[in-house]
């Protein structure tokens, strides 16, 4: 039998990069590249309401399909690598009476940006600081946000061997450390100031025939964890590795995630959460601390996704797809039951009571019968 097909949402273009802004209203962004095709490259801004997305209620063109997207962490820039991974920014109006707004940059920043060409993908430090950007080429470059100056580049011999898949700063190390997974199935950890390599993942040995590392993402929750995606055979797997206190990485914990092989991976802004969407449409929100699913989209998509984004406030994850859909996965509430240990607690707690009531009624019964042994009945009340 097939999957069951699940209604998502369908906004007239191919869409490749997704960003959740503060508020009620998601942007996703594609198109259909050439103008010949007919299909238009845009942003869209969709608002959500009640858990659910609704229709696009305004678009922004860009001259080229984007492909990569990255919002500041306060919400309050976007950049986007267009098809030949060209670099356009815009400045994000948050209103709290309707949609966002989006405002070309000035003309002196998109100066500074035409020099960038062939990005693959983009990132922002925890603190919103600074923009690293991984090339085809497999060139690493590091802005300074405010300035758009390069405050390093990572190339050649100090570069990677192959196109830049993914890239994260790490807010542990106070955003000093990036991890890079490339084309070639590698990933590597950056002291970007220095240039310098500092380590190489290594597969586990059961994902090492096939597998490649995938995308990757730092906690959140100022441990010195690093979540990766390892794609093996069709399948897409999802390792956690935690830093010890002489700095070595070290494979604390391994599931297979999916049936399909990942294709966008991130973390929710509390770290609480990872969202993983895969080649088959899937799409599943799974807990950091233990990589357990917590919430699932079978076909959610008729062909593969291609990114997710959470909300601000861990209830949602959004995935996007090549064939026009995006859908929203819900979280479930965290349940703030009793714990087990409290209720076994109270379980033998209410057993002994139970005891003591049935011990204290045997008492009683044999008292009365040595009473009556010597002719004295209780009274009415038990008064003798």
């Amino acid at each position: 039998m097939g999957k069951k097909k699940v209604q998502s949402a369908k906004y007239g273009a191919p869409l490749y990069c997704a960003a959740w802004p503060p508020g009620e209203f998601v942007l996703i962004a594609g198109g259909g590249g050439k103008k010949s095709s007919g299909i238009p490259n845009k942003i869209a801004i969709v608002q959500v309401t009640d858990g659910k997305l609704g229709e696009e209620v305004s678009m922004v063109k860009t001259e080229e399909a984007p492909l990569r997207m990255a919002l500041h962490p306060q919400g309050t820039s976007l950049v986007l690598a267009l098809g030949k991974g060209t670099l356009q920014r815009f400045d994000v109006e948050i209103r709290p009476e309707g949609p966002p707004l989006l405002h070309p940059a000035a003309d002196k920043d998109r100066e500074k940006l035409a020099q960038f060409a062939s990005v693959k993908c983009l990132t922002f430090s925890s603190d919103g600081r600074l923009l690293a950007m991984g090339g085809e080429d497999g060139a690493i470059t590091v802005l300074d946000w405010l300035t758009l100056r390069v405050l390093a580049g990572l190339r050649g011999e100090n570069g990677l061997r192959d196109a830049v898949r993914d890239l994260d700063f790490s807010p542990a190390h106070k955003d000093k450390v990036l991890a890079a997974t490339c084309e070639d199935g590698s990933c590597t950890l950056w002291a970007w100031e220095k240039q310098l390599q500092i380590a190489a993942l290594e597969l586990p040995q059961v994902l090492e025939k096939g597998g490649a590392f995938n995308r990757c993402r730092f906690a959140r929750d100022g441990s010195n964890a690093l979540f990766v995606t390892v794609n093996q055979r069709g399948e897409g797997h999802l390792l956690r590795w935690e830093q010890n206190e002489e700095g070595e990485l070290l494979l604390e914990r391994q599931v297979k995630a999916h049936v399909g092989a990942s294709t966008s991976f991130d973390i929710s802004r509390s770290g609480a959460y990872l969202g993983s969407a895969t080649s088959e449409g899937d799409a599943g929100v799974f807990s950091s601390a233990t990589l357990a699913p917590v919430s699932r989209t079978r076909a959610a998509h008729m062909v593969f996704a291609t990114a997710v984004a959470f909300d601000r406030d861990d209830r949602a994850l959004l995935s996007v797809s090549a064939d026009a859909s995006a859908h929203l996965t819900l979280i479930a509430p965290r349940r703030r039951g009793i714990s087990l240990a409290t209720l076994l607690l109270l379980l033998l707690l209410f057993f002994l009571l139970a005891l003591a009531a049935v011990w204290a009624l045997g008492l009683d019964v044999r008292l009365q019968h040595e009473l009556e042994r010597f002719g004295i009945r209780p009274g009415k009340h038990g008064e003798l």
